[in-house]
């Protein structure tokens, strides 16, 4: 397995608000390799974001990257990830960002805090299993054999306890999170601020981190730390249904029990929808940013996972192959980055900005009884959002009865509030009377239902070109993905910086 530092999960970093921080990436794997700062705004340098091909081409082996990471108005816990095929499995790490100045989000001084990293676990190598599964067979990913807490998937990992950081880097699965008799209080979301939510579960999907707030008022003794899977279950798919444990370990001299308490009555079963909604809906902002109150542009975008014709040998029995869209177009990348090729105004053979503003059909797309036949067989396209600077995009996300699962939806550049919600078919007529914009949460990944919607609101006022895709591994590669061009402003402090003197090279192969 590729591991940063010979660590698993890798390397915390911290770091302060308002700091610009150098790393270098020397890649001593065997093959390229991208590192992505999550929910990091990088302000008008794309240059460093890290997706792969879209802007920059991976590192190759045995050479380095220089990347900068500057840093703003974050605040709590966010995470650094490999962002090139598979390999984010294993290369990812937490990131800390404290406050310039006072308390992290408010937390009494000097509060303890420890890290949470739940992630995915298998046995074998993640990038030949991947390459395997999705190009070679054509057919769905493999599933993982086990969710790990801090790398470790038993009750080994015993460490005392205040406020928690915790990030959600498993690869396919929203996770559950319990602590047996003990309460947490999340305090913040993505590296924002959310209005205090005293639960004793929590629900995160891939990409999101949370912080939170735990009371020590136990009886001293060894309670366990457990995760689950949260799966929006079609009957014709399997899941990883492992439970990850840890223990929370109170100091002090007493007798340890032979059977630490287990959340059992705390911790919702994989299946159970209403408490992962309940979770959701309960996330409130607590920001200081003003809620953009009206939109200049707005999208309406499907989410589904379908099938297309294999049109080459790599696949093997099979005349189909799972691909997955935004509005009924699976998004493909090519050996030169968008990014470059947008700079370079080079893009017309690369990408066009005829994105579709609607989905191209419509249906009720929340019954399966009801989806039309010609949706079996999506186009590939590299078709991006152009936007110009400073635009208010609305973006709803309709979730449809094409896939198994609920979609965790990330943007990198821009963090987006979450103004509304809903079950069934979004409606645009009385829907948005609905919408909250006195406090709705600040994210950078949105969960989508399986069959409902979320609408994001945000001011495009970071010029350069942004990924915007599923963070789902397999969705991702299967092509549920599209890019946001952000145009440059009028004045210099806003238009895109230049490249740095050296970038990872592009190949045509």
């Amino acid at each position: 397995m590729l591991t940063v530092n010979n660590q698993f999960p890798g390397p915390e970093i911290r770091v302060k608000q308002g700091d610009s921080v150098n790393v270098t990436v020397v890649n001593k794997g065997n093959y390229g390799v991208t590192i992505h700062w999550h929910g990091v705004r990088q302000p008008r340098n794309p240059w460093t974001d890290g997706p792969m091909n879209i802007t920059q081409c991976p590192i190759p082996p045995n050479t380095s990257f220089i990347q900068n990471i500057t840093f703003t108005t974050e605040e709590g816990t966010l995470w650094w990830h490999a962002h090139s095929d598979w390999s984010r499995a294993t290369v990812h790490g937490a990131i800390i960002i404290e406050p310039a100045e006072g308390t992290l989000l408010g937390l009494p001084q000097n509060t303890p805090s420890h890290t949470i990293v739940l992630s995915s676990w298998y046995n074998g190598d993640v990038m030949e299993i991947g390459k395997i599964a999705d190009t070679y067979t054509g057919q769905g990913s493999i599933d993982s054999d086990a969710s790990t807490i801090n790398g470790l998937i038993g009750h080994y990992k015993t460490c005392p306890w205040s406020s928690s950081h915790i990030v959600n880097a498993v690869m396919n699965q929203n996770m559950f999170l319990s602590i047996a008799r003990h309460n947490l209080t999340v305090v913040g979301m993505d590296g924002a601020a959310v209005k205090p939510i005293n639960t004793n579960y929590i629900m995160i999907s891939p990409g999101n981190t949370m912080d939170a707030l735990l009371t020590a008022n136990q009886d001293p003794g060894l309670y366990y730390v457990a995760a689950t899977s949260f799966f929006n279950l079609d009957n014709s798919t399997g899941f990883d249904n492992s439970t990850a444990t840890a223990l929370l370990k109170y100091d002090g001299d007493y007798s340890e029990p032979a059977y630490p308490a287990f959340p059992h009555d705390t911790l919702p079963q994989y299946n159970d929808t209403q408490a992962a909604t309940k979770f959701r809906i309960r996330i409130r902002g607590n920001v200081k940013q003003s809620v953009p109150q009206d939109f200049k542009v707005r999208y309406y975008i499907t989410n589904t996972v379908t099938t297309n014709r294999c049109h080459n040998s790599s696949c093997t029995g099979v005349d189909n192959i799972l691909t997955a869209t935004f509005n009924n177009i699976s998004f493909i990348t090519h050996p030169i980055s968008i990014l470059q090729a947008y700079y370079e105004n080079k893009w017309t053979d690369i990408f066009d900005t005829n994105f579709p503003t609607y989905p191209p059909f419509y249906f009720n797309f929340t019954m399966e009884d009801t989806v039309p036949e010609f949706l079996n067989a999506a186009p590939n396209g590299t078709h991006v959002i152009m936007v110009e600077h400073n635009d208010v995009v609305e973006i709803v996300l309709q979730g449809t009865s094409l896939g198994a699962e609920d979609h965790p939806i990330h943007l990198h550049g821009h963090s987006f509030f979450v103004i509304g919600r809903g079950h069934g078919n979004f409606d645009p007529d009385n829907d948005p009377m609905f919408y909250n914009l006195d406090d709705p949460p600040l994210l950078n990944t949105v969960t989508l239902p399986k069959r409902g919607w979320a609408a994001i609101r945000f001011q495009a006022d970071n010029p350069g070109v942004w990924y915007m895709h599923c963070h789902l591994e397999r969705h991702a590669t299967w092509g549920m993905a599209t890019v946001l061009v952000v145009k440059d402003g009028d004045s210099d402090e806003s238009k895109m910086l230049s490249p740095p003197h050296y970038m990872p090279p592009c190949s045509a192969e």
